[in-house]
């Protein structure tokens, strides 16, 4: 799992504008909400992988991927993080949390 903090590519009085994604295809967009303690996944794509933003919150992400072993990571606001296919994974919310999920394939 790749993890970046994309920065403001302009910024004025008005606010920020944060390219999130650059030259990539995009299939699906959604927006998870997360409660405190919930968890989701806990699963993996064949034939997909996940762009994940988290617009608020922090997160407990795990995965692993078939050949290897499980790693855990912490995300939070404005973090990116990529899950590629036939990666496992769980997110568990450590607070409320919001998750913009971008999915290619």
């Amino acid at each position: 799992m790749k993890i970046s903090s994309p920065k403001p590519s302009f910024a004025d009085r008005r606010g920020e504008i944060i390219d999130i994604l650059e030259n990539e295809h995009v299939n699906y967009v959604m927006m998870i909400t997360f409660s405190k303690g919930a968890v989701r996944g806990n699963h993996y794509h064949n034939r997909t992988e996940q762009y994940n933003y988290v617009l608020r919150g922090q997160l407990k992400v795990t995965t692993r991927h078939p050949k290897g072993r499980a790693r855990s990571r912490t995300v939070k606001t404005g973090d990116l993080f990529l899950i590629p296919r036939r990666e496992r994974h769980v997110i568990i919310a450590l607070e409320q949390s919001t998750l913009l999920v971008l999915t290619r394939g």
